[in-house]
């Protein structure tokens, strides 16, 4: 009976609603989003691994970065949603318990009272959801810069990655014999020149 000293039963029943919705929520939407794009991701990996492996390799961080990404949010989000709803509830029971004994909290003018306190909630329940906002727009800030940041990796590692065969158009970056830099010429040897177009790029 100690534990209904502090805590009502309008305080229990409001929490439990809460999070009742939010795990309905949770398993009903975002459950499929992420079975759709784990399938998603797991072929596009295979397909990757499969055409060109070294390439791959070189372009993995992105993951590992919104691996790291996804469990901070997950632990920042789950500390300030705890606090909103740590917050919600006595402010939800300070509100019904005030209606329902509106009899007496008028004559006793304790509307302003309720009414600071309830605010005070408010606020609070107000601060964690801005910071919620402004977190879960850095976070997915990061991961699209992160996905530019491929496209970089990926356009400059291109080079070292593919092999060339056939015959190229170059513009000759060497002091070789015979060449002269900065002359565009016609290669049949796969990095003879600094190549300025390629042809039938192959995998390595």
């Amino acid at each position: 009976m100690a534990f209904f000293d502090d805590r009502g039963s309008g305080e229990l029943t409001m929490q439990f609603t809460a999070d009742t919705e939010k795990m309905q929520q949770a398993i009903s939407e975002k459950l499929s989003m992420t079975i759709s794009a784990l399938g998603a991701l797991a072929t596009a990996l295979i397909l990757s691994f499969i055409l060109y492996w070294k390439f791959t390799l070189i372009l993995l961080w992105s993951l590992i970065f919104g691996a790291l990404i996804y469990l901070a949010g997950k632990r920042v989000g789950k500390k300030f949603n705890a606090n909103g709803r740590n917050a919600e509830s006595p402010g939800n029971l300070m509100a019904e318990e005030a209606i329902s004994a509106i009899r007496t909290t008028a004559p006793l003018g304790l509307e302003d009272l309720i009414s600071a306190r309830f605010h005070e909630y408010l606020d609070l329940i107000s601060k964690n959801e801005l910071f919620m906002k402004i977190f879960t727009g850095l976070l997915l800030g990061r991961a699209v810069g992160a996905g530019h940041i491929n496209f970089c990796i990926g356009f400059l590692a291109r080079p070292s990655v593919f092999r060339l065969k056939g015959s190229f158009l170059c513009k000759c970056s060497d002091h070789r014999p015979g060449h002269q830099n900065g002359s565009v010429l016609h290669c049949g040897s796969q990095w003879q020149c600094g190549c300025i177009r390629i042809r039938n790029p192959t995998h390595l």
